[in-house]
């Protein structure tokens, strides 16, 4: 069900309408199945369509696994989604941070290294999608500009989604 509600999001992030009608005169719902492409979502009336003329979706990122080929997980207990925009100035380097739940992220604009703590590195640029590690001690930095990203968390009540390295006493929420 959570990676429905990211599907959701990315679909409402480009202007996408993603609702369904069960039977005629019931209150609109969020489908209850997973599509593997954004612009084949099957409606239970297969004679509806969700996207009118005019209205397209394109597949942004469909994975198991972080950036890195770790397999993701989702937290116990009830879900919390959020979402947050993070701008970065060109050059400027987040803190060593990690996040204890999937985290989706969409590069809006300009160009963002992302590093582990270990030294790997990978480059994100405008228009593309990723899964940040789960766990592992990373950083960011906008290179060639600055950047916004678009983040999306899919959590729980009982965890942080970020977690700061250095705030993080017990070093209980990041492995690495």
């Amino acid at each position: 069900m959570k990676f429905i509600v990211l599907n959701c999001l990315l679909l409402m992030l480009m202007g996408c309408q993603i609702k369904t009608r069960n039977s005629p005169g019931q209150d609109l719902q969020a489908p209850k199945h997973s599509a593997n492409l954004a612009s084949d979502v099957v409606t239970p009336d297969r004679n509806s369509s969700l996207m009118p003329d005019g209205v397209s979706a394109e597949k942004l990122l469909k994975t198991q696994t972080s950036w890195d080929g770790r397999e993701l997980y989702y937290p116990d207990g009830p879900a919390e989604i959020t979402s947050a925009k993070f701008q970065i100035k060109e050059n400027q380097v987040t803190q060593f941070h990690c996040h204890s739940v999937p985290t989706l992220a969409y590069v809006l604009k300009g160009q963002v290294e992302v590093e582990t703590k270990n030294g790997e590195k990978m480059t994100f640029n405008e228009g593309e999608s990723f899964v940040e590690v789960m766990n592992t001690v990373h950083r960011g930095r906008a290179i060639e500009g600055s950047v916004e990203i678009i983040v999306f968390y899919a959590g729980s009540p009982a965890l942080p989604n970020t977690t700061i390295v250095e705030n993080d006493a017990s070093g209980e929420s990041c492995s690495s």
